[in-house]
Parts: structure tokens; C-alpha cells; sequence
């Protein structure tokens, strides 16, 4: 038998089973046909409450005692569409370089702020440069922005952050692609973050360990704007994330 390369995707999602068929990630499944020259495998964690990393460290972990790794673990945000069919060649194409493999991501981090002004990715690399590409669906209080085209009723806004494939310190969490190879040197995800900074954490941690990380122009809408930096638990984790990497004794 002739082995394929194999893709596992994982999610998470507050969603009850029944509802998947409202998960954007479906509607890529059921217009891409690998036609056997992919393995593919979805495990989806519905009516989930733990935080992104516990759900992941899971996976992680079972595939470190499996006798049949995937050679790719993607670890993707419920309301993701993928809208491209050659996401897996890209995939592997920037597997030659990169172990932890993104959509778009920061070339450094050089602002560390207070802690209690909010810190995103895009904020904290600007002066170091940005890589990669992502398109964003906006709901009904943000159509009166400008946008780049409709879909679905909905606007779509694009951003374009530079070159694509490229070598980050960062990727966004939206997407997180793992090599098995980045599983068996150790990398995983820090459970004190639950949802915010976990990305960028576990970014960091790759770094560190010499694991490289980069992206891959994939094209991707996010069915949000990502604006939660004002919330109470994204300043929380801010905090932890900058004293554990910035603030030590």
C-alpha cells in the first residue's frame, strides 16, 4: 500500500454536533476531494469548555504514543474557512522549512507595553516586519466599514501583512499547522492560557527549542475581527504571557 502524506485537522468548538454542518470548516469539506492523494482526518471536540490548549495537548499527546502519527497536525479555530483547495501542497512545500507553519504571523516582538494596554501580534512586530495574508468576515454592526467584496450577504475585509511563505517568530492561532516532527521534539501548548496569547506562547516555546516557525500563503476568511483585546481575560493573559517571557528574575 502507498503511503500518502496525512493531515489531521483539530477543532474546537462551543457547538453541539448537531449543528456542524454551521462550522465554515465543513463547507471546504465538502468541496475539496484529495482524490487519494491526501489522508485526512477530522477530530471536532463539540460543546467544548476547555481552553484551546488543554483540547490540544490531547490531541498532542496521542500522537506521540500512536503507532500511526499524522504527518501534519492542524489545529484551526471554528470559524475558519478555508478557501483554498491547494492548501495541503502548500502545506508541504513549506514543511521543508518550517515545523510550526501558519497563515500569517510577526518577524519579532518588540513592544512590551505596561500590560495593561492591549497587545496584538500586528502591534508588536510591526517594526520587525509581518508576513502572510487573511481575509475577514465582518457581521452586521461592522458593513458600514469599507470592504473588499461580499460573500454569503457578508462583507469580506482583506489584510495583507507581506511576503508569504516566510520565517515568522509568530503565526496567529487561527491556524497553527504542527509537522510531526515539531510534536516529537516536544512542543505543546501552555495550558495557563486558555484562549488568548496561547499562540504566541507556544511561538515563543518553538523559538527557544530551535523549532522554526514560518507561513504559507493559504488563503483563509476568518468569520471575525479578532476585537476581544478589550475584554478583561485578553489583558489577563497579556500579563502572564509577558512575565513569563519578558519579566523574569
Amino acid at each position: 500500500m502507498i503511503s500518502v502524506p496525512s493531515f489531521k485537522f483539530v477543532i474546537a468548538t462551543r457547538k453541539k454536533e448537531l449543528e456542524k454542518d454551521n462550522l465554515p470548516f465543513f463547507r471546504f469539506l465538502s468541496l475539496f476531494n484529495s482524490n487519494g492523494k491526501y489522508s485526512i482526518e477530522n477530530q471536532i471536540f463539540y460543546e467544548n469548555s476547555d481552553g484551546l490548549p488543554t483540547v490540544y495537548n490531547k490531541i498532542i499527546e496521542s500522537e506521540r504514543k500512536s503507532e500511526k502519527k499524522s504527518d501534519f497536525v492542524i489545529f484551526v479555530h471554528d470559524d475558519i474557512w478555508i478557501n483554498d483547495i491547494f492548501i495541503f501542497d502548500k502545506i508541504l512545500s513549506a514543511s521543508k522549512y518550517f515545523d510550526v507553519i501558519g497563515v500569517c504571523g510577526g518577524k519579532g516582538w518588540e513592544t512590551y507595553g505596561d500590560g495593561n494596554t492591549p497587545i496584538i501580534w500586528t502591534h508588536a512586530s510591526r517594526g520587525k516586519g509581518m508576513s502572510g495574508f487573511m481575509a475577514h468576515a465582518a457581521d452586521d454592526s461592522q458593513s458600514q466599514l469599507k470592504h473588499d467584496m461580499t460573500y454569503d450577504g457578508r462583507s469580506i475585509f482583506s489584510t495583507s501583512y507581506g511576503h508569504s511563505p516566510s520565517r515568522t517568530l509568530t503565526v496567529d492561532g487561527c491556524f497553527i499547522c504542527f509537522s510531526c516532527s515539531a510534536i516529537e521534539r516536544g512542543l505543546s501548548f501552555d495550558e495557563m492560557f486558555k484562549f488568548h496569547f496561547y499562540d504566541m506562547d507556544v511561538c515563543f516555546s518553538a523559538y527557544v527549542n530551535g523549532i522554526k516557525v514560518g507561513t504559507a500563503p493559504i488563503l483563509l476568511t476568518h468569520e471575525s475581527l479578532g476585537l476581544s483585546v478589550a475584554q478583561p481575560q485578553f489583558i489577563e493573559s497579556q500579563k502572564a504571557f509577558l512575565k513569563k517571557w519578558f519579566q523574569k528574575s
